[in-house]
């Protein structure tokens, strides 16, 4: 008998690697994902400067994905003016 499917949220804010088909390695932060409209990715990392960039990425050019740790820990509040409307984001 096969257990509860996994929770799809647990992978949200885990440092991964990521391969492209291009050869593009990246260092990131699983931020959000779609599976079931776009088929997508999308990645944060933080830069040296203290600012944040965004990678959105089709899932069809990734080519590798390796776990880097457990996610790291978020304390659930959005910037002011942000609504928390559902899905994996």
């Amino acid at each position: 008998m096969a257990g509860p499917p996994p929770q799809q949220n647990h992978f949200l804010g885990a440092p991964i690697k990521v391969v492209t088909t291009f050869g593009e390695e990246l260092e990131v932060e699983l931020y959000c994902y779609d599976v079931s409209g776009s088929n997508s990715f999308v990645l944060r990392r933080q830069l040296p400067n203290g600012s944040t960039s965004y990678k959105w990425v089709r899932i069809n050019v990734i080519r590798e994905v390796q776990a880097l740790g457990p996610p790291l820990p978020v304390d659930g509040t959005l910037p002011a003016g942000f609504e928390k409307v559902g899905g994996a984001c």
